[in-house]
């Protein structure tokens, strides 16, 4: 083997249609031959080649494509898609003449190649290379059609014709005709005769997993065109190989610096979004990880691995756990679709690490993306339409709950946005779609993310006397779409504290130290075993998990109802319909997490012991100790409706009393005291009364309701 790349066309073509005829597989199957033919009956024009294969027939035949398409890519490419012609010429000759006489063409593709560049190691030595990249588009735009071979009749009577051919579809134009004798140099373009074909341009972004500590993303503009088009969409994750290029960043004017913008001409584009990007996994991990299955304590296990170094939170880390295997998202027949992925809200005192824990999820989740609410917008979250700096196009940018999509989005500071922000995320979160109807473009992204967020209480620290909703500046609507919430709460405990300064103080000690903490799974096997359930696990519920998982919600929802002191029954809520789904997904998460087919009676039972424990923190009446999920929705609990149900009441009669003039607020507060309410408990009633222009007050201290 020579190593040395092919200098004439004819060799090259050879080449080419001996590698097309001879390659065969292992099992001695015409690999390309067989290809050619599906590319044939599919109505298509691209053939993929793997490089790998072109490397194997080069050594074998000495043939020297590979080594040729890595120093002269454009002449091989050019090569290599007319010789594919010739070859579907020779399988099929109608198919041939009907592609030729639609001024089509045929092209080679090259996939599978050697390790890809990172987009930021891209340098002036790789302009005029092919190369292979990773990443996420995060824009494209409108679909064109450019010209590439342009036909230009002159205006003498004769019109001859003049063919032209547009570099990358730039505009030129004929200086002169090409007839000699004409001397004509006005001419018309014919765009009827011209040879036209689709023009795209996407945005390739690093994806945030490669991006060095502190380093903002990089991006890069490819072309695509021809029959490659559309072929991916704003949030997917891309294996792409093309032809590096250059153009000049402006028009430089005399004594000013000529600067350069790198471009790909993409050869090959592939969507990883589908086909998950764990290929590298080995046989030998496979088993491994279906090893480690068969212990009885992989659960145990697990969730010792996660965040090791955050001391306690327990059923926080089970639930993350769960959420980083997810469930399985189910399409029914008749059109309706439920995801498999749970969300999740903590809600702490300040330095409970709940940052921390986010931050960990990032760097073990297989698709991780990390925000602060503070500075997060609602086109930051989910798209956003802008004007494309290249081509000025309007085009759609994902945002982040669409670039996480098939991972996990962690939203720090969830309380510190706009409630107009988060309003945006609402879709995503339930139904894992992305719906955008602006200037002119009306598109549906996928999100199919799990939310992962934090908040602080709105009044510093968490109050037990008071409700869920009351403690938290977060709506009802956003709430509802939480499967589990949890409240972590910086209580002084002798005990607890000992033992917490006791581990933060062995970190510092022996970090990086024999004596270091050290998971029973490390990280990196971790994140590996995750992505390996996922791809391969889709667990389906059983007879017993759903008998179990039935009689608990039946059992809750029947637990309702107990009589206060007048005898008056509350109509509580103890739980709905979303939590029983939530219950389903952890089910399916553990299962899946313990590399199972089914859910198990005991994945079931565990999935209902943590909702039941997040239940006990956000759902309970302050008032009354009782289960009460309304008090975590809207903080209107049964005790506080019964309240409000008396002071109405009390208000309709001193409205009567007085003749339907105004009275004094404080006889009121004096009546609603005989009834057992509170005077604050009064006043905030009538301050949101008066907000909603349910009373008013003709002067100081006197209220009246409006007249109907």
């Amino acid at each position: 083997m020579n190593n040395m790349a092919i200098d004439t066309r004819d060799e090259l073509y050879e080449a080419y249609l001996d590698f097309f005829k001879s390659f065969q597989t292992d099992e001695g199957e015409f690999k390309y031959v067989t290809n050619i033919n599906k590319m044939i009956r599919e109505g298509e024009r691209s053939l993929i080649i793997d490089y790998d294969d072109l490397v194997l027939m080069d050594d074998i035949n000495d043939m020297e494509i590979s080594s040729t398409l890595t120093e002269k890519p454009y002449f091989t490419i050019e090569i290599g898609s007319e010789a594919l012609a010739e070859q579907v010429r020779i399988e099929n000759p109608d198919y041939h003449r009907e592609i030729s006489a639609d001024n089509d063409h045929f092209s080679v593709r090259f996939a599978n190649p050697p390790t890809p560049i990172q987009i930021r190691d891209l340098r002036a030595n790789h302009v005029d290379s092919i190369r292979w990249l990773e990443g996420i588009v995060i824009r494209t735009t409108e679909i064109k059609s450019i010209i590439t071979e342009a036909v230009y009749y002159c205006t003498e009577p004769n019109q001859h014709r003049n063919l032209i051919m547009f570099q990358d579809g730039i505009y030129s134009r004929p200086d002169r005709c090409f007839v000699e004798t004409c001397k004509a140099k006005e001419f018309i373009l014919d765009p009827r005769e011209s040879k036209m074909i689709d023009w795209q341009i996407i945005t390739l972004q690093e994806k945030p997993e490669d991006l060095p500590p502190g380093a903002s993303p990089k991006s890069l503009p490819c072309r695509l065109i021809d029959d490659i088009v559309n072929a991916v969409r704003p949030g997917d994750r891309v294996h792409l190989g093309g032809l590096v290029r250059s153009r000049p960043s402006k028009i430089a004017k005399k004594g000013q610096i000529l600067t350069y913008d790198i471009w790909v001409d993409v050869n090959y584009i592939e969507s990883l979004t589908k086909e998950e990007q764990y290929a590298d996994l080995t046989l030998e991990e496979e088993k491994e990880f279906r090893e480690l299955a068969q212990d009885p304590k992989i659960h145990d296990r697990l969730l010792e691995s996660v965040a090791p170094a955050i001391f306690g939170m327990e059923k926080e880390k089970e639930a993350t756990l769960l959420m980083l295997f997810g469930g399985v998202d189910k399409v029914f027949p008749d059109g309706f679709t439920t995801r498999g992925q749970s969300n999740m809200l903590l809600v702490g005192d300040p330095g409970v690490a709940k940052s921390q824990l986010l931050r960990y999820v990032k760097s073990i989740a297989p698709r991780g993306l990390y925000t602060s609410g503070r500075g997060s917008s609602a086109a930051g979250l989910t798209a956003a339409i802008i004007r494309d700096p290249d081509t000025g196009e309007i085009a759609l940018e994902a945002g982040a709950l669409v670039l996480a999509d098939r991972g996990i989005c962690l939203i720090d500071e969830f309380d510190k946005m706009n409630e107009n922000d988060r309003s945006a995320i609402h879709e995503a979160m339930e139904q894992h779609t992305i719906s955008i109807a602006k200037a002119g473009i009306v598109a549906t992204l996928n999100a199919r993310t799990g939310v992962l967020a934090a908040a602080n209480p709105k009044y510093g620290r968490y109050e037990p006397h008071r409700t869920f909703s009351e403690n938290v500046n977060l709506s009802p609507a956003i709430l509802s779409r939480f499967d589990l919430v949890f409240i972590i709460k910086d209580e002084p405990d002798a005990e607890k504290d000992q033992v917490l300064a006791s581990h933060i103080l062995k970190l510092h000690r022996f970090h990086g130290t024999a004596q270091s903490i050290i998971p029973p799974i490390s990280e990196e096997k971790l994140k590996k075993y995750i992505a390996f359930a996922k791809t391969y696990y889709s667990p389906t519920l059983t007879e017993e998990a759903t008998e179990v998982i039935e009689e608990y919600y039946v059992n809750m929802r029947m637990s309702v109802g107990s009589s206060n002191d007048d005898g008056i029954k509350r109509n509580r809520v103890t739980i709905t319909a979303r939590q029983l789904e939530g219950i389903v997904r952890m089910a399916e998460a553990r299962a899946r997490a313990g590399l199972r087919s089914t859910v198990t009676k005991h994945d079931a039972l565990k999935a209902i012991e943590l909702m039941q424990y997040s239940l006990n923190q956000i759902a309970i009446d302050p008032a009354t100790g009782e289960a009460d999920i309304d008090g975590f929705y809207s903080g209107h609990t049964s005790s506080k409706r019964s309240k409000l149900t008396k002071l109405l009441s009390i208000i309709d009669f001193l409205y009567r009393d007085s003749g339907g003039k105004p009275f004094e607020e404080s006889l009121l507060l004096q009546e609603a005291e005989t009834e057992g309410i509170t005077q604050e408990y009064a006043k905030g009633v009538v301050q949101q009364m008066l907000r909603d222009g349910q009373l008013y007050q003709p002067k100081a201290g006197w209220i009246k309701r409006p007249d109907a």
